[in-house]
C-alpha cells in the first residue's frame, strides 16, 4: 500500500534528530551552525517587523518544528502556541525551551485540521512548510487559517519555494539527489512542492484571506562563511529589502477582514 504524502512527511521529521546524531536542527541549508543561525536571527527581525507582535497576542506557530522562531516571539507574547507533525521535534522544542526558561504550549496535529477554535488567534507563522503539504490539501490550510485567525489578526506565510531563478533550479537538483540517496536506503521517495507567486496568492485569497504585503526574501547566505553571511544580512537590513541574487523563496503577510 502507497504511502500518504502525510505519513512520509511525518516518517521524515520523527526522524530528523535520530539522524543528526546530537546536532541541532537548525543546520539546515548552511554549511554550519552558525552560518545558519544567522539566517533565524534574520528572518526573526523580518517576522517580528511584519507581524509586530504585542503582550497581548495569542501568538501560533503552525510547523513549529524545533520552534527557533516560536521561542524568540513567545516572550514577546501573551500565549506561544507551536503545533508540528512531529512528536520526536516537539520534544526536542520542548528541552530545548526549558533549558532557555521559555514558557510554549505546544501539540501535535495536521496543518489542514488545526486543532484550535474560531478565531481564536491574534498572530500566526507559517514559515518553511508549504512545501511539505500536497497540493490537494493546500485550499484546506489557508482556510483553517482563516477559521483561527481573528477578525483583523496577522498571519505571515513564509519561505514558500518559488519554482523559478538559481534556487529553484538547486532545490530540483537537490530533490532528486535526496531521493535516491532515500531509495539507497529504502525509504519512500518525497516530492517536494513548488509555486508561482501567483498561484500561491490566488489559493491564498479565495480561501478568503486579503494579502496585507508580500516579497522574496534570500536565504542565499546560509551558504557562505559565516562572518559574510552576516555582513550581506546587515547590509539588507539597513537597506529594508533583500537581495533577489539568490532568492526563490517569498512570503505573503495576510488578514482577516471582518466579512
Amino acid at each position: 500500500m502507497k504511502k500518504s504524502f502525510t505519513s512520509i512527511t511525518r516518517a521524515e521529521w520523527e526522524e530528523r534528530p535520530q539522524r543528526l546524531k546530537g546536532a541541532h536542527p537548525v543546520i539546515i541549508r548552511g554549511n554550519s551552525k552558525e552560518s545558519a543561525m544567522v539566517e533565524v536571527e534574520s528572518n526573526c527581525t523580518l517576522f517580528g517587523r511584519l507581524l509586530s507582535p504585542q503582550p497581548d497576542d495569542v501568538f501560533l506557530e503552525v510547523g513549529c518544528g524545533n520552534c527557533l522562531y516560536l521561542q524568540r516571539f513567545a516572550p514577546r507574547v501573551h500565549t506561544a502556541l507551536g503545533l508540528d507533525l512531529s512528536i520526536n521535534m516537539l520534544k526536542l522544542a520542548k528541552a530545548d525551551a526549558g533549558q532557555a526558561g521559555v514558557r510554549l504550549q505546544l501539540a501535535e496535529g495536521s496543518a489542514h485540521q488545526l486543532p484550535f477554535a474560531d478565531s481564536s488567534i491574534d498572530k500566526l507563522l507559517n514559515n518553511a512548510m508549504l512545501e511539505y503539504l500536497p497540493p490537494a490539501v493546500l485550499p484546506e490550510f489557508f482556510g483553517e487559517i482563516r477559521r483561527v485567525l481573528m477578525p483583523g489578526g496577522l498571519a505571515l506565510i513564509s519561505e514558500v519555494p518559488l519554482r523559478w531563478r538559481l534556487y529553484g533550479l538547486q532545490n530540483r537538483l537537490i530533490d532528486i539527489a535526496r531521493n535516491i540517496k532515500r531509495g539507497l536506503t529504502g525509504r519512500e521517495p518525497v516530492f517536494y512542492n513548488r509555486f508561482t507567486a501567483s498561484g500561491c496568492a490566488r489559493a491564498i485569497e479565495q480561501a478568503g484571506l486579503r494579502i496585507v504585503h508580500e516579497q522574496t526574501q534570500t536565504y542565499g547566505t546560509a551558504f557562505l562563511p559565516a562572518a559574510l553571511g552576516r555582513r550581506i544580512q546587515q547590509r539588507c537590513e539597513q537597506r529594508g529589502t533583500y537581495s533577489t541574487l539568490f532568492s526563490c523563496y517569498y512570503l505573503f503577510l495576510c488578514t482577516r477582514d471582518e466579512h
